[in-house]
């Protein structure tokens, strides 16, 4: 019957609605929310925001199923008025629909800039970006936040995350042969020159990102990208001797050298898993070299390289500076 009532005519229909959204019975219940959303729409269309922007945010306090909040939220991005900041952000921190509440929230951040106030769109795209519960949304706060002129890539660093490196590859890899063969880059790294290998001549690429995480997929730089492995290297100025840990995940297997030493080595078929591994390793004071063989045995081909304290905390790498 509620289901019904919200197709009626009668706007009188609210208080009903409402009194029944929390209903023991949950088809009662569930059938008062949806009608409660159909008549914010309907008066949405009779040219009623505030009464409608009402309604979806009083929404928020009482519907729990994610189908029928982001109806709600889909209704207050749509409207775009300000006041409803403070109720999306706290859907975010409670972890409710959080990339759905995330999009709103940008939403929401670009009205402040049609209305002239340019440095509070800013703050809410980094409120986002720095977020923990955002996942994916995080990336396209990040494409926002580069859009209007700014340097995304602080956000990157300051998660730990390494975004810029040089590769070189491919290398054979059939049946395994790379784990433990010591190619060029073992032996010496000459980022100009570069070296050979069955006579071919191979380069060194500069690879960026500015993404959350940062992987790097190796598959992009290389067209052979089936049993073959590459290097990645990089370098990182310390300020001052620290003890940290590495945090990465490669897709497949790897050897991870630090200051020409072996810290790590897996030979297995693996996804790229976020700080899936993590080794204590002593930076010095000034240069630092990291290089990575991350190997590749059918599908995918990617890897994904954090700094951290002692205690897993990101270290900023707006700090730590990574070198040219």
């Amino acid at each position: 019957a509620l289901g019904l009532l919200g197709d009626s005519p009668d706007a009188d229909l609210e208080n009903v609605f409402l009194e029944n959204a929390r209903n023991e019975d949950p088809s009662v219940a569930k059938a008062a929310r949806e009608g409660y959303l159909k008549l914010a729409d309907r008066v949405l269309a009779k040219g009623d925001a505030k009464h409608a922007l009402g309604m979806y945010l009083q929404a928020l306090e009482f519907i729990y199923d994610d189908e029928t909040l982001r109806k709600a939220l889909t209704g207050i991005a749509g409207l775009g008025d300000p006041t409803s900041v403070d109720k999306v952000k706290d859907l975010i921190d409670r972890g409710i629909v959080p990339q759905d509440a995330a999009r709103t929230y940008l939403s929401l951040a670009e009205a402040y800039a049609k209305a002239g106030d340019k440095d509070k769109q800013v703050a809410m795209i980094m409120d986002i970006i720095d977020h923990p519960n955002v996942g994916e949304v995080k990336n396209v706060a990040l494409d926002q936040f580069k859009a209007l002129g700014n340097d995304s890539s602080i956000f990157t660093k300051r998660q730990g995350f390494i975004n810029e490196w040089h590769l070189i590859g491919p290398f054979p890899n059939q049946n395994g042969e790379a784990f433990h063969k010591a190619y060029f880059p073992e032996k010496s790294v000459d980022l100009k020159g570069g070296g050979e290998i069955n006579g071919q001549k191979l380069e060194w690429k500069d690879v960026t990102t500015e993404a959350i995480p940062a992987r790097i997929s190796m598959s992009e730089y290389f067209d052979q990208n089936q049993f073959v492995t590459a290097y990645a290297y990089t370098e990182l100025n310390a300020p001052k001797e620290m003890e940290v840990q590495l945090m990465f995940g490669t897709n497949d297997g790897c050897e991870f050298w630090v200051n020409g030493e072996r810290v790590f080595e897996v030979n297995m078929p693996r996804g790229a898993e976020v700080d899936g591994d993590k080794v204590p390793v002593t930076l010095k004071k000034g240069k630092n070299t990291l290089l990575l063989k991350v190997l590749q045995e059918g599908g995918g081909w990617e890897f994904v390289v954090r700094i951290a304290d002692k205690d897993g905390k990101p270290i900023d790498l707006n700090e730590v500076k990574l070198l040219d």
